[in-house]
């Protein structure tokens, strides 16, 4: 994986393992199976494996009712739509969603504090501990919560809140967007910023 916009390897941090029906896996892709993603993209239209590179990937599955549907990897796509992310964090962060740990990773350095509200305890179990391992005393601005965003009442207010819960690109998923926005403003201070992954493509595909 020749460019990794800011964020580090996942594969190299979170090992292989499973906790309930969540697993993380690694998996390698070749320059010709990195190609040919690339080639079918292009013919489908499909902009989401336009920057797909070989490497070795680090990919959350849950096989709840499916063959390891997977929820959340650090492909080039994670990668680039975590962007906004990246450049904002600052001050008192919170995040909606732990996935496989690649968002806390890229932004801990910059923040003052970074409150995670996972729903999954198997997703806290896989990440948490290897995280903590990763991030050394840096660890020690993280809380991992776990709850329902959609329930969850802070007791603080933030400078950043950004929502990364969903895992893939539907324009349903706007509406939650805009539910998640209205509910969270009053915990939002002056001046900060609030943002969901995708909302702009949530938008395009909800018209």
């Amino acid at each position: 994986m020749k460019n990794l916009y800011g964020y580090p390897e996942m594969h190299k941090i979170i090992p292989v393992s499973q906790s309930g029906k969540w697993q993380i896996q690694h998996q390698t892709a070749t320059e010709e199976k990195a190609d040919f993603k690339r080639r079918m993209g292009a013919i489908r239209g499909d902009w989401t494996w336009r920057g797909f590179e070989a490497g070795t990937y680090c990919i959350l599955t849950n096989s709840n009712g499916f063959a390891g549907e997977i929820m959340m990897s650090d492909t080039w796509l994670e990668r680039i739509t975590n962007q906004d992310i990246l450049r904002e964090a600052r001050g008192d962060v919170l995040l909606a969603g732990l996935g496989i740990g690649l968002v806390p990773a890229g932004i801990i350095s910059k923040v003052n504090s970074l409150t995670i509200i996972e729903l999954e305890p198997d997703v806290i179990k896989l990440i948490e501990l290897p995280l903590r391992h990763y991030l050394g005393k840096q660890f020690n601005k993280l809380i991992i919560i776990q709850a329902d965003i959609f329930r969850y009442v802070p007791t603080q207010k933030f400078d950043i809140i950004y929502f990364d819960i969903w895992q893939d690109l539907c324009g349903d998923n706007y509406a939650e967007t805009k539910t998640l926005h209205k509910r969270y403003r009053k915990w939002l201070n002056k001046d900060g910023w609030m943002n969901s992954w995708m909302r702009d493509e949530f938008r395009r595909l909800n018209k």
